[in-house]
């Protein structure tokens, strides 16, 4: 099936519209039409936004939000000024999977004064490359500046934009007798409402990251700084798992589980999961028996209060900070509070991100049971969203493809996993919480798997879902990521090393060998295979 491209002066517009040439071109139904002058893209995945891969409803559907957001907050910075050409430049569906724009954000990066190119790939866990400033990046620096000060003064108005517009989605939520019109209309509405709140949420994000950077240079010991961000009691990112240790304290004390307790966790995090920010996947509020297991594993575990860790962490680094000179130790404690406050920000926007996308999953779902019966749930993902529309607006025939479809997407994925990787002992990623652990790993792929307790655990990524793993671990290690991942943020939090953006931790550590994690030079040794 033909999916007409809409263009303006002969470019392609819409990038939703790529078809496979043939199935052995790894070019994928909906993969993304990328500019020309974005000719460098990430080779994998790089953190846990949409997951390991994506479904052509799914990018259809909160694609091009990512895109739209990114550009609208780069523009609006004035580093990379905003056009009507909608091909791809910040974020792309490549082979299934999301790809961050690599020459776009180097070209941003030198454009801004005090940020250099080689800090970006360090953030997305990237070899370094021979990228430097030059005379005409240094031309931008006053369009940079007047950008990021106007900018810094939008950012308040964004940020209440993005609470006001998850309040308004969430308290219009329809009843179970909306028609298909009604929840067509209301997820295009959502699906424009995404682009401001995921601005709001990548400005906060690049805020936070500066002022670690910040905080990090003006310590001058990443220990020290990283500890002087351990134990946030209102991070969103710990919230939940905390609140699962609650619950199975509870469970270990009296045999039952309280489910006045399980009720309220699902009321305030339910929104949440894994792979949370795909609305063609489910999240808590639906997975109550995984729930239960992940409380009775906790339960009979016998770990120790995981904010003694960190607290005792963050009083540690507090002691040495209170050791610094004078000038030295003002701007480090400046530094952290700023930090600390962004950090705490910078989750809770991303939750808001995940509350307004699980209303789309909410309108999606009866739309998806109206399609035929004998559709599995992975056929029905083949389906993109204008596909969907047409059923019920004008009774069009669901394509007659899907199994083809089903099958290059299955093929293309099968074909980017099975790269042989070359055996070695030691692996360099990002230092992302310090500390050093010597440990069993435990290679997860799904948080749901039955698993070891204790130990190291190894991943290709973490979400909100993982959470709870990370009680009772001594390090985290992940394939992808960089300082502001989900597993950077919670070890930090918790007080335990991780090392992030290993690139493939998961295929060369086996499950049980004696690992070295040391998250101050972001190394891992393994010790015993």
């Amino acid at each position: 099936m033909m999916c007409p491209n809409r263009s303006i002066g002969g470019v392609v517009r819409d990038f939703e519209c790529m078809l496979q040439e043939e199935p052995a071109s790894h070019r994928l139904l909906f993969d993304s039409v990328t500019h020309p002058d974005c000719s460098e893209w990430t080779d994998a995945h790089v953190d846990a936004v949409l997951g390991e891969t994506i479904s052509p409803l799914a990018w259809t559907l909160v694609g091009p939000a990512f895109e739209w957001s990114q550009a609208r907050m780069w523009g609006a910075l004035g580093v990379v000024p905003p056009t009507r050409d909608r091909r791809a430049r910040f974020s792309a569906r490549l082979q299934g999977r999301l790809h961050v724009g690599l020459s776009t954000l180097r070209r941003a990066a030198g454009r801004i004064p005090g940020i250099a190119p080689e800090r970006t790939e360090r953030e997305l866990g990237l070899p370094a490359s021979n990228t430097s400033k030059t005379v005409a990046d240094r031309l931008w620096y006053p369009v940079a500046a007047a950008g990021i000060a106007t900018t810094a003064g939008r950012a308040p108005l964004w940020v209440r934009r993005q609470r006001r517009l998850v309040a308004r989605a969430v308290s219009s939520t329809p009843g179970p007798g909306a028609s298909a019109a009604e929840l067509i209309a209301r997820i295009e509405r959502l699906r424009r409402d995404l682009v401001p709140v995921l601005q709001a949420h990548a400005f906060v994000r690049m805020s936070t990251h500066s002022a670690i950077e910040r905080l990090r240079n003006d310590a001058g010991d990443d220990e020290l700084a990283f500890g002087l961000l351990a134990n946030l009691p209102e991070l969103e990112a710990s919230q939940p798992s905390l609140a699962l240790v609650r619950i199975a304290r509870v469970l270990r004390d009296t045999g039952d589980i309280p489910e006045a307790a399980l009720d309220d966790f699902l009321a305030r995090y339910g929104h949440r999961g894994v792979n949370e920010l795909d609305p063609t996947v489910p999240v808590w509020a639906a997975q109550r028996p995984e729930l239960l297991a992940q409380i009775e594993r906790l339960a009979s575990s016998d770990v120790d209060d995981p904010l003694l860790v960190a607290s005792a962490r963050h009083q540690s680094a507090m002691r040495r900070a209170a050791q610094l000179g004078r000038l030295q130790g003002q701007r480090v404690a400046v530094d952290a509070r700023v930090a600390r406050m962004l950090s705490v920000l910078g989750e809770r926007s991303k939750s808001d991100v995940a509350r307004l996308v699980n209303q789309i999953r909410m309108a999606l779902a009866p739309l998806r049971a109206g399609l035929p019966g004998g559709l599995s749930p992975e056929l029905e993902t083949m389906v993109g969203w204008r596909e969907l529309r047409a059923r019920y607006d004008s009774r069009a025939a669901i394509p007659s493809d899907l199994e083809h479809r089903w099958g290059a997407f299955r093929r293309c994925l099968e074909g980017a996993t099975s790269t042989a990787v070359a055996r070695t002992d030691r692996l360099v990623g990002v230092a992302a919480a310090p500390g050093v652990a010597i440990g069993e790993a435990v290679v997860i792929a799904d948080p749901s798997d039955d698993h070891a307790e204790g130990g190291i655990l190894v991943a290709d990524a973490t979400d909100t879902a993982w959470t709870p793993l990370f009680i009772g671990r001594s390090a985290v290690v992940t394939n992808t990521g960089g300082v502001l991942s989900h597993s950077s943020i919670v070890a930090r939090d918790l007080g335990i090393p991780a090392v992030v953006g290993t690139g493939n931790a998961t295929v060369v550590i086996p499950p049980g060998a004696t690992t070295r994690v040391d998250g101050d030079r972001g190394v891992v040794d393994l010790l015993v295979p």
